[in-house]
């Protein structure tokens, strides 16, 4: 009998069918089976020569597979979705019935396909793919239904009020494992919603007749092209739809009910990161593509004899069930009935009276002011709207509905939240958490709800993160964990239980930084502790994608982004640049006078802007003060804030956005980028400055309909003229999106309970114009696919002008970055790319996702391996640890080389007892510590916030760590490094800071 070997993503299924095949016969024989996903994570093949048969099922590709093939020979070899599926040895007939016993699926398919294996060796007979529903509605209490009509003629007899759809997959209705579908039912029929649960697979399959799930949404969702549902629970993972006009037709809140594989629900509650890297990217990630919101787990698996069995999470599926009745709710309920908190944000810590109403780059209190106005024309019951921003701040201070702070303690208040009522909502929490709160903050009595009331719209502060007093900030420096505050967990009780619907205005609050898992949080996380259910739709400025990820996923948010407030280049040293250039010019021509003339200005505008000048080595000077110059006055600043629902359309915005200076030179065959990096190199008698300037100024008199200017040179005149229609074209399409902002009726429809589409987000300035109409729930990037082939070849040019810029007397050996997330979702991996080239290592994708990494070879690679220590923020490890894990291995793959010490520093230091490279803060925790500590001046000597600085970032994480304390190790690596760095981006910052 021959030995049979099958590596499958859906392992257990397959043991379950090669135990029922042994039972049919008495002959012995050998099948193993492997679960791809370990054999992913792990890339150590076993021993494979004692098969004859070798049937890979994957849902992907791994390392592994090129050294399967290579070591098969001429054993049987059977492919399915992976990167070896063309290296299958069987006939095409053959090859076409297995993948439809394993599409078909089910226990009697599956049997038959194990046999169908065996029959190449032994008398073995299979019967043919038995055909299967792809789909259908199934109900604990009834049986399949393949008609959404015969079903709700069926369901009839229970009088549920509204209807929601959910979403899970076909494996666990064709193996009887619906244990967590059944308990979400049973709990969204507690609460009177009635269910429609649909069972199907996520992708469509042609070859084999295989649906996917937009099928089974228009299938079971809709009756005569109009919804029978009014939410969807989404139990899949990937994408919903890529026709966003499907959702548009759905037009409600798609709410995520996240299973979690191979984890039970144990292990899931002891694991402070929640869900691992591979269940972010699918299960999390994909689908905010299209909208989907709230990501709650409902259920873990257990391991049994015969399967893993998914195991309803209990107090996870009443979180669902309250949020999709919430939403109902707000979905079903009049304008003029509802009530909603409006929720200002202020600094954590500080002078809090001065930073209440913080919002990077939106002005809150008039934004607010647009959004009652709004509401009241919408039909809500707003009364006594302020006429602008400035009396509604004005509103605040007289009235003294603030939070006490570090200048005042005569406050007052809205609401009173009585003890009694606050005991029963503390004695509702988890043990542990009440007896953290306790220990922390003592006893609690009377708590005051600042805020003031315009009807039924109550518009209120965020609490502070601890009281900003001394003694309490302390606590907050020192411990990145602190649990809440009783009057910040009241606060958000208090909105839970009298207000419909949350809006927080602006990046960024605190609320979604607290501490609790990374992500898939309990009921044990501060988050949700103060969450709950309520819909959340939170205003958030578009080109911070990072931080916003976070309100989605931690917050519950349903992102609402707006514009960036309005930006222009500076031209603030436009007289010192232009006497530089004549300087520049007249020298290259030899006229000695006019360079004595443009020195003499020079050194006088110089002074003026305070800049200091050498003039014993005054060309030097010249040159660096020049470089200055044109990246400062390339730059760009905001002149004023954006306020939510205006659109923002002036010329001097849409020219930062469009760039036409960059065409124009593009036009001419120069390279923007180096012209701004080498400002002072003549082309055509011109400066690369210059060029810069004129080619910016000159269309902008074109646009402002002066015409072309005689003035210019005959090429720029040129240049200018053949590619002017195509800018002007670029420039009204930017106009016509910013003036087409969707801002407040988004907000609204989230407050009606409607579905807001998704968008992409990003940096308009530096060219991400599909982030422009604002107003839409912005997507961030899939983690797998960071960095970007475009990002390697940036992130390798950074690293070789970095070594350029730091290695002039000596080559570094070790180099520090400070990892933020807003690298990979604003660049796709820049940095990241830039640190895996000092390392010498370079990434392997498969198609645009990244699978791995590959050394580069010492000959190739012409310089030494340079070391690196990379200190992450919490967001980055939350969202993307698979490049921590990546960056991991190639710090390990680097240190196991066989070189010379002086060409791989990374091995010279592990040598040196330094094993770990990647640190970060403590799991749950957020944040460098030192912030708080200056922001309230807690501290006299510097050498206090390097202890504040490593007490915070001292947690080790890589492919085999998660936040493991090691504070002698950061120590041990940071007194090797030579540089510390930290890429900026965008155009609005500097280039490198160290």
């Amino acid at each position: 009998m021959a030995a049979i070997l099958f590596i499958a993503w859906n392992y257990q299924h397959i043991r379950m069918a090669v135990e029922e095949v042994k039972k049919e016969f008495k002959v012995g024989f050998r099948i193993d089976i492997i679960d791809v996903q370990t054999l992913n994570r792990t890339n150590l093949l076993p021993d494979i020569s004692p098969y004859d048969v070798i049937v890979v099922n994957q849902m992907g590709w791994g390392e592994w597979e090129n050294e399967l093939v290579s070591k098969a020979g001429d054993k049987l070899l059977i492919a399915f979705k992976s990167g070896i599926d063309s290296h299958s040895n069987v006939s095409r007939k053959d090859y076409e019935i297995l993948a439809k016993y394993l599409a078909y699926d089910g226990l009697e398919n599956l049997k038959n396909f194990v046999k169908f294996c065996m029959g190449y060796f032994e008398d073995v007979k299979a019967e043919n793919p038995k055909p299967i529903p792809w789909n259908g509605i199934y109900h604990p209490e009834s049986g399949l239904f393949q008609d959404v009509e015969d079903y709700l003629e069926w369901y009839g007899k229970h009088p549920f009020k509204k209807l929601a759809g959910l979403l899970f997959y076909r494996a666990r209705y064709l193996f009887g494992n619906t244990a967590h579908v059944d308990s979400l039912i049973r709990e969204l029929e507690k609460r009177n919603i009635g269910v429609v649960p649909v069972f199907c697979l996520t992708f469509p399959d042609p070859s084999v007749g295989m649906p996917g799930v937009e099928e089974a949404i228009e299938k079971y969702f809709f009756v005569d092209n109009k919804p029978v549902i009014s939410l969807l629970l989404w139990g899949l993972y990937f994408r919903v739809s890529r026709k966003l006009e499907l959702l548009r037709r759905l037009d409600m809140p798609v709410l995520n009910a996240i299973e979690i594989y191979a984890n039970s629900p144990e292990e899931w509650i002891e694991n402070p990161q929640g869900l691992n890297v591979a269940t972010v990217s699918m299960a999390v990630a994909m689908p905010e593509f299209d909208g989907v919101i709230n990501p709650t787990v409902f259920s873990g698996e257990i391991r049994t004899p015969a399967i893993l069995k998914a195991i309803p999470i209990d107090e996870r599926i009443k979180r669902i069930a309250e949020q999709a009745e919430r939403w109902l709710r707000l979905r079903d309920k009049p304008n003029s009935a509802k009530r909603i908190a409006i929720i200002l944000h202020s600094s954590t810590v500080g002078n809090s009276e001065a930073n209440v109403g913080t919002a990077l780059g939106l002005d809150s209190f008039e934004s607010v002011v647009e959004i009652l106005r709004a509401m009241n024309e919408r039909g809500y019951t707003v009364e006594n709207i302020p006429s602008s921003g400035e009396e509604l701040v004005k509103l605040f201070v007289e009235n003294k509905q603030i939070w006490p702070g570090n200048w005042s303690f005569n406050t007052s208040h809205a609401f009173l939240v009585e003890k009694k009522t606050y005991e029963r909502w503390f004695e509702e929490l988890p043990e542990k958490v009440r007896t953290s709160m306790l220990e922390e903050w003592g006893d609690y009595d009377d708590i005051p709800i600042p805020g003031l009331l315009f009807g039924n719209v109550f518009v209120t502060i965020q609490p502070h993160r601890a009281p900003v007093f001394d003694e309490n900030i302390h606590k907050l420096i020192h411990d990145p964990t602190l649990p809440v505050p009783h009057y910040y967990y009241a606060f958000y009780r208090f909105i839970n239980e009298f207000f419909d619907a949350v809006v927080h205005v602006g990046k960024h609050g605190s609320v979604e930084w607290l501490p609790g898992k990374a992500i898939g949080l309990s009921n044990a996380c501060f988050p949700d502790i103060c969450l709950r259910s309520i819909p959340n739709a939170y205003i958030y400025i578009v080109n911070n994608p990072a931080e916003g990820t976070q309100a989605k996923r931690r917050g519950y948010a349903t992102i609402i982004d707006h514009l960036s407030p309005p930006m222009q280049s500076s031209q603030r040293y436009v007289e010192l640049e232009t006497a530089i250039e004549e300087y520049l010019k007249a020298r290259e021509r030899e006229l000695e006078e006019q360079c004595k003339e443009a020195k003499r200005r020079i050194v006088e505008l110089a002074k003026q802007h305070d800049f200091s000048i050498n003039e014993e080595n005054f060309d030097d000077e010249v040159l660096r003060i020049h470089s200055k110059l044109v990246e400062q006055d390339s730059s760009l600043y905001n002149y004023g804030l954006h306020t939510f629902g205006r659109p923002d359309s002036d010329d001097d915005f849409i020219a930062s956005i469009v760039k036409p200076e960059k065409a124009i030179l593009e036009k001419l065959g120069v390279d923007y980028g180096e012209a701004i990096n080498n400002p002072s190199k003549l082309y055509n008698g011109y400066t690369m400055g210059e060029l810069v300037r004129m080619s910016r100024s000159a269309f902008l008199t074109v646009i402002r309909g002066s015409g072309l200017s005689e003035d210019l040179p005959e090429f720029l005149l040129k240049a200018l003229t053949d590619i002017k229609d195509e800018i002007i074209k670029r420039w009204e399409d930017v106009r016509t999106r910013l003036e087409n902002i969707q801002e407040i009726k988004n907000l609204l429809k989230c407050l009606d309970g409607r579905f807001v589409e998704p968008a992409a987000s990003g940096d308009i300035t530096r060219g991400r114009i599909e982030a422009i109409p604002t107003g839409f729930n912005f997507y961030s990037v899939d983690p797998r696919t960071i960095p970007s082939k475009t990002a390697w070849e940036v992130g390798k040019r950074l690293a070789e002008e970095l070594i350029q810029k730091i290695g002039e007397s000596k080559m570094p050996e070790s180099i520090a970055f400070v990892q933020w997330s807003s690298d990979p979702m604003n660049t796709d991996g820049e940095q990241i790319a830039e640190i895996l080239y000092l390392l010498g290592v370079k990434p392997v994708w498969n198609g645009n996702r990244v699978e791995g990494i590959e050394v580069i070879p010492l000959e190739e690679l012409k310089r030494p391996r340079i070391d690196v220590v990379v200190r992450i923020s919490g967001l980055f490890r939350d969202v993307f640890m698979n490049l921590v894990e990546l960056i991991d291995e190639a710090v390990m793959k680097v240190a196991s080389l066989d070189e010379p010490l002086e060409m791989n520093y990374v091995r010279k230091h592990f040598l040196e007892g330094i094993k770990h490279r990647i640190f970060g803060d403590m799991p749950g925790a957020y944040g460098a510590g030192v912030n708080h500590a200056i922001n309230t001046s807690c501290w006299e000597k510097e050498e206090e916030l390097a202890e504040i600085f490593v007490e915070w970032g001292c947690y080790v994480y890589g492919k085999s760590s998660y936040g493991e304390r090691n504070e002698e190790e950061l120590k041990a690596c940071l007194k090797r490094v030579d540089a510390v760095v930290r890429n900026h981006y965008t155009d609005e910052w500097e280039g490198y800071i160290r």
